[in-house]
This record gives structure tokens, sequence and C-alpha cells, in this order.
């Protein structure tokens, strides 16, 4: 019997000794938020948009080039907007000329409220996008003075 409680005690032993312990260390990095938008005017847009061409022709004319990038996990949306509802204004008087816009999506935009469009994918994304404007030139001469809108292209996330 005694040698039963030796043997009981020897393994007590060396439970105590194998005992673990452990630590952690977290390892954490943050990337920050890209959410931007740049617009580039093509050179010589003024003079691409002639009003005094035919009566009643219809023009199509790429007025800029539009980056949008973006690293937003449920991605973005760009709202563009007219100051003058979709249409250029004349400086004398109350002429002016609607017109569309294409902003890279083959889709004609009417200005005369605001509108949206979508982008869903998450992570990063760089869009370059080609924005055409889409008028018709009135079947009555205009009267002299420069017509001008200004559109506003504005990101946000979604």
């Amino acid at each position: 019997m005694k040698k039963l409680i030796t043997l009981s005690l020897l393994t007590l032993s060396f439970s105590s000794f194998s005992q673990t312990q452990s630590g952690q260390l977290l390892l954490q990095g943050t990337v920050s938020d890209l959410l931007s938008i740049t617009v580039t005017p093509r050179v010589g847009v003024n003079e691409a948009l002639d009003l005094d061409s035919v009566l009643g022709a219809s023009k199509e004319v790429e007025v800029a080039d539009v980056t949008e990038i973006s690293n937003h996990p449920v991605g973005y949306k760009v709202t563009i907007s007219s100051a003058e509802g979709g249409k250029l204004k004349g400086s004398v008087g109350s002429e002016s000329v609607p017109y569309t816009l294409d902003y890279g999506t083959n889709l004609n935009l009417d200005l005369s409220t605001s509108k949206e469009v979508s982008n869903n994918a998450g992570g990063f994304q760089q869009v370059d996008r080609v924005v055409k404007v889409k008028y018709q030139i009135p079947t009555v001469p205009l009267t002299a003075g420069t017509y001008s809108d200004t559109v506003t292209f504005t990101i946000a996330t979604n």
C-alpha cells in the first residue's frame, strides 16, 4: 500500500509542472476613407457648343472627363444638378437652349431636377467617365449673347 501512495504523489508532482501560459498581441491598422470626384473640362468646350449652327440641328458634344474614386465598402453615388434646370440660359432676355447630359452611362439625363448615378460596388473603385451634352438648336435664330449653365457633380457614400 505504501507503493501506491508514492505513485500518486509522483503523478501530482508532474501535473503541477505541465502548466502553460500565453499572451496575445493585437495587430491592427486603419485605412482612411477615400472619396473624391474630379471634373476636367475638355479644351475648347465653349467653342464646341456652337449655337450659331444650322437652325434645328441636333448636336452632341463631349464637354468633360470625370474621375470618381472611392474605397467605401457599400459604394457611392454621384448627384448631378444644374443651376439653370438643364438649360443653357441666355445672358440677355429669357431665351434658353434645353439640353440633356450623358454621364458616360448612355442615358440622356434631363437636369430639370437633380439626378443620381449609383455605384453599389464596394471596395476600391476608380471610374472614368466622358460627359456629353446633347442639345438641339432652336428653329428660330437666338439673340446674340452668352448662353450658359453650371453643372455640379457631388459624390457621397451610399
